[in-house]
């Protein structure tokens, strides 16, 4: 989904992997990093920051992208 300005609050890519630049940049690296066999699908910016999902989690970022907490998810 969009916002008012036009800036994107979600994305999902259910059947495909994210597209590059669309999760900021440290986010997608800290991923990479963490879940080297893991691709993103999806990303929302929260109001605190962003949650991005890979197959069996969430994991949560601050604003700045710093890394927060990982949740199983069970969806």
């Amino acid at each position: 989904g969009f916002d008012a300005k036009g800036e994107w609050t979600s994305v999902t890519c259910k059947s495909s992997v994210m597209p590059d630049g669309i999760s900021p940049a440290h986010i997608a690296a800290d991923i990479a990093k963490r879940y080297a066999n893991q691709k993103p699908y999806k990303i929302e910016k929260e109001l605190g920051g962003y949650e991005s999902d890979i197959p069996g989690y969430e994991l949560y970022y601050n604003k700045a992208g710093v890394f927060i907490r990982v949740e199983a998810d069970y969806h």
